[in-house]
């Protein structure tokens, strides 16, 4: 068999080369226009992977706005309560009475009033005065360096 296959591809020689050299043209054009594709994928991939980064980057951007905004938000909810809570809540005033008369000539009697003029109720208060003479000589106290009052919510007793 060998014998009459062997002339045959002594004769078809040339048409083997010639058909192997199409193959290989056939493979390199293959191989090419895959490779064109790949690129045109790439391409389109690379264009998807920058819009996407474009569309985190504007999100990045609209979660940093709004957590700023949240922030300035707090922040006014916060003023707001500080002044309502300012508005609202007990003020406490003192109204002195004119000294109508004098029980003794070492003990005066000076009505005051204490009066509530804020928006809450004040439950708890106390509260101590000093009085003194006008001028040191008359005092048997030292002078003071300056008035006081204290108001005290805790407290639930009332000193005069």
């Amino acid at each position: 068999m060998c014998v009459v296959l062997w002339p045959w591809l002594q004769a078809s020689e040339p048409i083997a080369v010639w058909l192997e050299a199409i193959a290989l043209i056939a493979i390199f054009f293959l191989d090419w226009k895959e490779k064109k594709e790949n690129r045109k994928e790439r391409r389109e991939q690379h264009k998807e992977t920058a819009a996407q980064l474009q569309v985190a980057q504007s999100q990045a951007e609209a979660t940093k706005m709004s957590a700023e905004a949240a922030i300035e938000a707090a922040m006014a909810a916060k003023k707001s309560a500080e002044i309502a809570g300012a508005l609202h809540s007990p003020l406490i005033g003192l109204e002195s009475q004119p000294v109508t008369y004098l029980s003794s000539g070492t003990l005066w009697i000076i009505p005051v009033a204490l009066r509530n003029h804020g928006t809450l109720p004040a439950t708890h208060l106390n509260a101590s005065f000093d009085f003194h003479t006008e001028s040191p000589q008359e005092s048997r106290f030292p002078a003071p360096d300056h008035q006081r009052a204290r108001i005290s919510r805790n407290p639930p007793s009332l000193s005069l």
